[in-house]
């Protein structure tokens, strides 16, 4: 006989197991006297027994505690033991002096059980089979199962942790740390939620939904904000900085570990940057790793579907060619970029005005236009790099109230609307 102290008080859950009703659990089709609940004997004993649904007793009243049954199983009290018992009332577990029972509101979690001691911690199955255990406890990190359990190597006491794979009921190697990466609600399945980051003597890297490791170890390693990427970085030796690349969720290095600064990820392509002298210079990689512009240049932004880069001759717009991995040009060279809309995105996104060029903030670019100068005349592009006004206008006054801007051509001014409409002539 077992006989163990239960000390967990966590509420787990179990994720590799069939979604069920909890209230459909245990009913057999076509014969509603299968199922069982528990009834307690107020009149006489005041012990628990179980009876079907027409009140008939199937189970003698003998129990000091009595659960409902999930999954074939029940939970019963026998002055200080505990233990499972199946519905022709005989028992099939071992004895224990506490069983913790899940919270079975969620369907996954029904009819498993929870045991441990001072030392030790295991799983109970439905059937009464102790699953896993031998760890201090178990606890879930973004609805994962983890184990958890003490190190004492070198003298040292340390918590180590580990996954629990629930297909097959055994550890993945255990860390220091690991941490579960989520998309979250506004970007589901981000880096697939599989990936975590995990740590060893203050250095990361990345495994996979098994525990194995599938990237190369790091001095730092934080998940992108707004893509699937990490970034990543290497130490150098102080009063040098360290230096920062980019690797996907598979674990490659995508944009290798070259550069002073954080990379400006998006979805298709990758901003690097440098700054010998303290002067910024920033270049461009593709999000498979190819490298479209070296890191040299004053400027590179993305402006929605417009990659924007002053080069010595003037200002540049590109597309990026996916299937190509490559740039297209589709507008200039222009002598002078500026704001050509109102100071506010239909999203809340923020423009703002540096050296001439119009940086976007927001969620959305809107209608609104970019206005582009040439030979001292201005004209006006859209965000998909087409001239919606041609370069002929002789002044650019800037956006008035709604988004409306003014232009002149010699003596005669014109206003357009943002979407480029001529409003007032």
């Amino acid at each position: 006989m077992k006989l163990f102290t239960l000390s967990l008080s966590m509420i787990f859950l179990f994720i590799g197991c069939q979604t069920v009703n909890p209230d459909e659990s245990d009913k057999s089709t076509g014969a509603t006297s299968d199922v069982l609940k528990a009834d307690r004997n107020i009149q006489q004993s005041l012990l628990f027994g179980y009876t079907d649904e027409k009140g008939t007793l199937k189970i003698d009243y003998q129990f000091d505690m009595a659960h409902s049954f999930q999954r074939g199983s029940a939970l019963v009290q026998k002055s200080d033991s505990f233990f499972l018992i199946d519905k022709s009332g005989a028992r099939i577990s071992e004895v224990y002096e506490s069983v913790k029972e899940w919270d079975k509101k969620i369907p996954w979690r029904v009819g498993f059980r929870s045991v441990q001691d001072t030392l030790n911690a295991f799983l109970l199955s439905p059937n009464g089979e102790e699953l896993i255990g031998n760890v201090q406890d178990f606890y879930f990190n973004n609805d994962r199962l983890m184990a958890k359990k003490k190190n004492s190597a070198n003298g040292v006491s340390s918590t180590l942790h580990a996954f629990v794979d629930t297909s097959d009921w055994h550890y993945s190697d255990f860390y220091n740390s690991i941490m579960l990466l989520s998309g979250g609600e506004e970007r589901p399945n981000i880096a697939t939620g599989n990936e975590a980051v995990e740590e060893i003597s203050g250095k990361y890297c990345l495994i996979n939904q098994s525990g194995e490791r599938i990237s190369d170890w790091y001095e730092d390693l934080m998940q992108d904000k707004n893509t699937h990427f990490f970034h990543v970085s290497r130490s150098r030796d102080w009063p040098k900085r360290s230096k920062y690349g980019v690797i996907n969720h598979k674990g490659e290095l995508v944009v290798p570990m070259d550069f002073d600064h954080r990379c400006r990820v998006y979805d298709e392509v990758i901003i690097t940057g440098n700054s010998p002298n303290n002067i910024m210079e920033q270049g461009l990689y593709s999000a498979s790793g190819k490298e479209l512009k070296k890191t040299v240049y004053s400027e590179i932004n993305v402006f929605g579907d417009l990659i924007h880069i002053v080069e010595k001759n003037g200002y540049h717009y590109f597309h990026y060619d996916n299937a190509n991995a490559a740039l297209k040009l589709v507008a200039g060279p222009f002598d002078l970029v500026s704001l050509g809309s109102s100071s506010r995105g239909k999203l809340g996104g923020r423009w703002s005005v540096s050296g001439g060029t119009a940086y976007y903030t927001g969620n959305e670019i809107n209608s609104s236009l970019i206005c582009v100068s040439k030979k001292g005349k201005y004209g006006f592009m859209n965000y998909q790099g087409e001239m919606v006004i041609p370069i002929e206008y002789d002044k650019f006054e800037g956006s008035m109230h709604s988004g409306v801007f003014k232009v002149f051509k010699g003596k005669q001014s014109y206003v357009f609307q943002p979407d480029g409409q001529l409003k007032l002539q």
